[in-house]
């Protein structure tokens, strides 16, 4: 072998110095896309774990809104027994008018049930399940 000129030594080592960092710079690449693919990965599972709980917030407040109608409606109908067996005794003499005047009240209450829980059910119609379940109750 021919004896290297100190300038070929001194290239040589530059060259390699050169590709030793180039090397590192591939690498530190490489571990930022993996980084950056992290990254993203983490933000799609935390804007799916977002919306999942502001959709199951939402859902809650109805629930909790069709629970309150439900125990809304079981009161008024323990009051109005109270009050039919009241009024009953006060009309007992004219019977026959308290109960044409009794059915027309019943009737117009299941309107007004009916109404606001079809309200209910068109706000929301992919979340029909609760409605129907609170309907079939009472």
């Amino acid at each position: 072998m021919a004896a290297q000129t100190p300038a070929e030594t001194a290239m040589g080592v530059a060259q390699r110095s050169v590709d030793e960092a180039m090397d590192s710079v591939r690498g530190s690449m490489e571990l930022m896309m993996e980084r950056d693919a992290r990254l993203h990965e983490l933000q799609d599972k935390s804007s799916s774990l977002t919306d999942a709980s502001n959709s199951f917030a939402q859902r809650a407040r109805r629930l909790q809104w069709v629970y309150q109608w439900h125990y809304l409606r079981v009161r008024l109908l323990v009051f109005s027994l109270v009050l039919w067996l009241g009024l009953s005794y006060t009309f007992r003499h004219q019977l026959p008018v308290f109960f044409a005047a009794t059915g027309i009240v019943l009737a117009a209450a299941f309107l007004a049930d009916h109404y606001i829980v079809r309200r209910l059910r068109s706000a929301e119609p992919h979340h029909q399940g609760a409605y129907a379940a609170l309907h079939a109750q009472v």
